[in-house]
């Protein structure tokens, strides 16, 4: 997450199922490995949301970039 993004609470969704969940250190990275998939990414810090955002994966090992804004 950009902004104030260190701390944040990020949530990876399959339809409407957390299938992972993260807090974003002091570098404001997170990451997850899952399977290939349509997933959706949100973010949240105190009342600061961001997302939703789509990601699509379509191969094993697939790595995407995804910036998600809190405001």
């Amino acid at each position: 997450p950009s902004g104030s993004g260190a701390g944040a609470t990020v949530q990876l969704k399959l339809g409407s199922t957390v299938v992972r969940e993260m807090v974003t250190g002091s570098d404001r990275r997170y990451g997850f490995w899952v399977a290939p998939g349509s997933y959706t990414v949100t973010a949240t810090k105190g009342t600061l949301t961001g997302g939703p955002v789509s990601v699509v994966l379509t191969s094993p090992g697939d790595t995407i970039q995804q910036n998600v804004t809190l405001n």
